[in-house]
């Protein structure tokens, strides 16, 4: 079944690792890059609602918290799917995300093969019977 990921990364390298790495799972992903925040509410006018959207720790123009609170007051984009790939690893940063309303906060991998595995678990988690997840909780599910 083919799922749409909506990923918010002002990174033009890692925009194509993410691109490579999911074209490597050999699923079905079609993964829509935006540069800003904003980005994913101008996407979801003109293309199909994302079964999951992946956003950057750092996206200029809005805070990490600012750009959570739009997506979750968007009655659209409301129940969908929220993890945040962050370069930092901040306590403070992750509980504001998780009380923001994220479903996972995980550091972006430098791995091509964690990579490759971060992306077959996103496609393969069954959302709309998980709320939230640590890290350890995310990679700990079998896939």
């Amino acid at each position: 079944m083919e799922k749409h990921f909506l990923l918010a990364e002002d990174d033009e390298d890692d925009i194509e690792i993410f691109r490579e790495a999911t074209q490597k799972t050999g699923l079905p992903i079609v993964l829509t890059t935006v540069v800003y925040c904003d980005g994913i509410f101008s996407s979801i006018a003109v293309a199909p609602l994302p079964d999951l959207i992946i956003l950057d720790g750092h996206l200029p123009g809005k805070s990490l918290l600012e750009c959570i609170t739009e997506i979750r007051a968007n009655e659209k984009l409301r129940s969908c799917p929220l993890v945040v790939l962050s370069n930092s690893n901040y306590r403070l940063t992750r509980e504001e995300s998780y009380r923001g309303g994220i479903n996972v906060y995980l550091q972006k991998p430098y791995n091509f093969g964690v990579m490759e595995d971060l992306f077959r678990r996103l496609y393969y988690i069954d959302w709309s019977s998980i709320a939230t997840l640590t890290s350890d909780e995310f990679y700990a599910l079998a896939i």
